[in-house]
């Protein structure tokens, strides 16, 4: 088994990047590469590559080649279009003085503080339990909560 993956090109499309990633599971399910070390190699490129992309001056540099280019086009590379674009929009609903939103989103605070706390209690049950409703006199059984979980793993590197 080695302990080594070569990348000898960089795929052009969604298809290509698919069967190299195929390429790669198939060499650790065939055993031709060893599982613990594939998933750090991947884990450590993959965080390689989040912290060059999420640079600012990345991404202002970037911006500032494609500028070149005009609002009509767009520079492609290896297959890729790169288009500047607005992302994250967002709306501070807090500047519109409307005492309607504010008094909904009081209520929301209110009520999700309160589902917050009933889940709470919820998560103490571990049998079946008898409760009555003290607003409606409604009588009605209690369960416990379905848990779930998925078994996975984590990989962490030193600083």
């Amino acid at each position: 088994m080695s302990n080594k993956l070569i990348i000898n090109r960089i795929p052009s499309s969604k298809t290509e990047q698919k069967e190299m990633a195929n390429d790669f599971i198939s060499k650790v399910i065939d055993g031709d590469i060893n599982p613990i070390d594939a998933v750090v190699q991947m884990k450590s490129i993959s965080e390689i590559i989040n912290t060059f992309l999420k640079d600012e001056s990345i991404k202002d540099a970037v911006i500032q080649e494609c500028e070149k280019y005009g609002k009509g086009e767009s520079p492609g590379y290896l297959g890729a279009v790169i288009q500047i674009k607005e992302t994250g929009v967002k709306y501070d609903f807090s500047v519109c003085n409307d005492p309607v939103y504010e008094r909904l989103v009081e209520e929301r605070k209110i009520i999700d503080e309160q589902c917050k706390e009933r889940e709470k209690y919820l998560k103490t049950l571990s049998k079946s339990k008898t409760e009555i409703d003290e607003d409606t006199g409604y009588i009605f059984q209690l369960f416990p909560p379905a848990k779930q979980s998925t078994t996975s793993y984590s990989i962490t590197f030193k600083k």
